[in-house]
């Protein structure tokens, strides 16, 4: 049996800003019309994995929050972070982040406590098949497993904008609009620990500096040679950014 369901808005993808959008669409009809829209949030996530993309999921743990510069604090009286979005600063009081630390588990029981309350349905474990179009307009999308979703608009809430490739549409490299094909978004990872202070931490990661800097330690040059993928120049350019200018 074939399952068809139509919704006003469906969101395809659940990165955080794509969540908080069919939040926000939720509540701005409800508050228009005293009714709840019917919105559906696809996820490829499954149950068990969290709501909130890479964020939660991919348990990074971090927020990338731009500080503002102490004299524009001081003339403005914004706060170290400005004065970011009401939503996005109910995430952020929902989730328990003091400044950038995000808990991913606790990221995904605000998610899925704001999604509930502004009546957003969730649909996890999804993969495209193939999508629906009236003319240059997404229709509805279909699954692998069937199931076919129709909506009046669709919100594409994903890395890599999946939705619209699905769609046909073409993708730039990089920042391809900017004339920097090559360039990319920085990733820095972030180590949950449990059990050590910062300054055991520190111990520890100047006990490998030392190593990696030093070339007479044969073992610490042989894996820094597997990470530079033996490029003699690329092991020499990691030894290099390992020191300050204190060294």
């Amino acid at each position: 049996m074939t399952v068809e369901r139509t919704y006003d808005v469906i969101g395809f993808g659940d990165e955080v800003p794509g969540v908080l959008a069919v939040i926000s669409a939720a509540r701005e009809f409800q508050r228009r019309t005293s009714r709840y829209p019917s919105i559906l949030l696809m996820s490829k996530g499954g149950n068990d994995q969290g709501l909130g993309g890479h964020l939660v999921r991919g348990r990074l743990a971090y927020l990338d929050r731009s500080q503002i510069p102490l004299e524009l604090r001081e003339q403005l009286d914004l706060d170290t972070f400005g004065d970011p979005p009401a939503l996005y600063r109910e995430f952020l009081e929902e989730a328990g982040v003091r400044r950038i630390a995000l808990d991913p588990s606790r990221a995904d029981d605000a998610l899925q406590r704001m999604r509930r309350q502004a009546g957003v349905d969730l649909l996890t474990g999804v993969e495209i098949d193939s999508v629906l179009k009236q003319g240059s307009n997404i229709a509805g999308i279909q699954l692998q497993r069937g199931e076919t979703y129709f909506a009046k608009q669709f919100i594409d809430a994903t890395v890599n904008a999946e939705l619209a490739q699905a769609t046909g549409a073409g993708k730039s490299p990089g920042f391809a609009t900017f004339g920097l094909p090559n360039a990319e978004l920085p990733v820095t990872l972030v180590f949950e620990t449990q059990g050590l202070s910062p300054t055991t931490l520190k111990q520890v990661e100047e006990a490998y500096l030392e190593r990696f800097t030093n070339t007479a330690d044969q073992d610490a040059q042989f894996w820094l040679q597997v990470a530079a993928g033996t490029d003699a120049n690329y092991a020499a350019q990691l030894r290099s950014d390992m020191t300050d200018s204190a060294g």
